[in-house]
């Protein structure tokens, strides 16, 4: 994938790991061939996170893949970040999901 990440918190590091993990690869064998963000609900939508809806398209151990994700992320406003670090929200991007 010729970015180095997909939005701020997702990266291609993050989305390899994810289909990885989902599919018992090793990560060397998954190439992450695109990576589709959509809908979900932004800062302040009654959420202390961000959630996307992730499509991603990766070739593991050189068969096509497909996978729906759910992620979710610490959103970028530091007002937001730091009352989220008072209440002890995990730092990162996690990925949930898996469905074909």
């Amino acid at each position: 994938m010729a970015a180095t990440h997909i939005s701020p918190r997702l990266t291609d590091e993050v989305m390899t790991s994810a289909v990885a993990k989902d599919l018992g690869a090793h990560p060397v064998d998954v190439r992450v061939d695109r990576v589709e963000v959509t809908g979900g609900a932004a800062e302040g939508e009654n959420y202390q996170c961000v959630l996307k809806m992730v499509r991603v398209t990766a070739t593991v151990r050189g068969e096509r893949k497909e996978r729906n994700y759910v992620a979710k992320y610490m959103g970028m406003n530091p007002e937001q970040v730091a009352r989220q670090r008072e209440v002890r929200i995990r730092r990162g991007c996690q990925c949930r999901g898996g469905f074909e």
